[in-house]
């Protein structure tokens, strides 16, 4: 495979079916592979390089650089500058090298290594593995059982809500190094439940989430190797209709039967919005909101909050940060907003908008409506009939058992995957097992029993074996 160079200037370039070998030069250049295992080399100039659907390996070189594995199991290596790094679907490889470099997991299991200054590591969904590297870092395990280990440096371990996991620190360094507790609530470590485990330290967080501190007995630990919120302020409304504003601090708000307007205000806050149709801001912090019975609207604002709607048919917007949203029950229209979001529908005919991040979209029961937006998405219909849109990204559509017969709007060929390996016990687990045909301007794929996919304006002779997950 021949070696195709750039020039000096700011290039543009796209890969094609097969692996690519592209070195960049110089110039501030963007590339987007295909679907070819490609090596991509950035070299000189602030680049912005896309790996496509094969397992790339892609080096930034000098200066500050952008790198986006998307799909397949990918190598990032930003080498020197301050760069981004975001591995997006599939188990990946990212090394940050030189410089402040951020560096983003995405979906599956990912491999995040810092480097020699202050990085910031955030593995995103599934088991991953984090280290540091040299000086102070901030590692963020997100979603599954995580491995994070600091190495040199004041590092700063951060417990992203309450979906964390059983997450292991590997070299916590008593009275250097800190965890961050402040997205799940915590503001006195005398609230913990820390168990000893002889060599190492297990601290019970509550939803099945933990983290262990190896070779750190419970006996050492003190506040101070630990950020906290500040103590709550609890406010308990009447069954009129009241107006409630929270303080700076972190407020633990219980409403009434009446409806209520209520202000998070700032810090870490647990608003509760009982019967009534309520209208909810949770504003500043990492928030727990619980709409209650009524058709409530409610906005998480800033910071990474956990949303339940509950009864009745809700209005709810995560806005910025990386939320938890769920409808409960009725027919709810659900917004993620800005951040990696995961929006659930649970029960009736939702509304589901993940717009800006890469977020997971899950439909649950009924016939619901959802919209990726922009980023890397993973949508999972559920039961009933669903009409789904990935929007902009290289997206998964997951197919489960009694899925019904789903609709995909605009599936992109080469960059969007479906997802039908739920049927495995039904027989299907390779692509001859499948019935393709062409209805019209769409395309049909009949899975088990009376369940199938429609594409909406593909053609049939571009799908293959590659567009799925068995």
């Amino acid at each position: 495979m021949p070696t195709v160079f750039g020039t000096d200037g700011d290039d543009s370039l796209t890969g094609t079916l097969t692996r690519d070998v592209v070195a960049l030069l110089g110039g501030n250049d963007y590339y987007m592979g295909d679907n070819g295992a490609d090596l991509i080399l950035g070299m000189n100039g602030n680049d912005t390089l896309l790996g496509g659907n094969g397992g790339d390996e892609i080096l930034g070189g000098e200066n500050d650089d952008v790198l986006i594995g998307a799909c397949g199991h990918d190598s990032l290596y930003g080498e020197n500058g301050n760069d981004l790094l975001d591995g997006g679907n599939a188990d990946d490889l990212l090394v940050g090298g030189g410089g402040d470099d951020t560096l983003f997991g995405g979906n599956n299991s990912d491999q995040l290594f810092g480097g020699d200054a202050e990085d910031y590591l955030d593995g995103g969904q599934d088991d991953d593995t984090l280290n540091g590297g040299a000086n102070d870092d901030t590692i963020i395990g997100g979603k599954g059982n995580d491995r994070l280990t600091g190495e040199d440096g004041a590092d700063l371990f951060i417990i992203d809500g309450w979906k964390s996991g059983n997450d292991t620190i590997t070299d916590f360094e008593l009275g250097i190094d800190r965890i961050d507790l402040t997205a799940i609530g915590v503001y006195d470590i005398s609230l913990l439940n820390i168990l000893d485990l002889g060599a190492s330290t297990l601290i019970m967080l509550g939803n099945g989430n933990s983290i262990e501190i190896s070779g750190v007995a419970p006996s050492d630990l003190s506040a101070s190797d630990f950020v906290l919120t500040a103590a709550p302020v609890t406010t308990t409304t009447s069954d009129s209709s009241d107006t409630v504003v929270g303080t700076s601090g972190a407020d633990i708000i219980t409403a009434g039967n009446g409806s209520d307007r209520i202000w998070g205000g700032h810090g870490n806050d647990q608003i509760f919005g009982g019967s009534g149709r309520d209208q909810i801001r949770g504003e500043l912090g990492n928030d727990l909101i619980y709409g209650g019975s009524g058709q409530d609207k409610i906005h998480g604002g800033f910071g990474n909050d956990v949303i339940f709607g509950d009864a009745d048919n809700d209005l709810i917007f995560g806005d910025e940060g990386n939320d938890y949203i769920n409808g409960g029950n009725k027919n709810d229209r659900l917004y993620g907003g800005d951040g990696h979001d995961e929006v659930i529908g649970e029960n009736g005919n939702d509304k589901m908008w993940g717009d800006a991040g890469n977020d997971i979209l899950d439909g649950g029961a009924g016939k619901d409506s959802m919209d990726g937006g922009s980023g890397n998405d993973i949508m999972i219909g559920g039961w009933g009939q669903d009409l789904m849109t990935g929007g902009t990204g290289s997206d998964t559509f997951v197919f489960e058992m009694r899925s019904n017969n789903d609709i995909i709007t605009d599936f992109e060929d080469g960059s969007d995957l479906l997802d039908v390996s739920g049927y495995a016990s039904e027989g299907i687990t390779g692509y001859s097992d499948l019935v393709i045909t062409q209805v019209g301007a769409d395309v049909h794929i009949q899975l088990a029993g009376d369940n199938s996919i429609t594409l909406q304006n593909v053609d049939a002779s571009t799908i293959s074996a590659d567009d799925f997950i068995f």
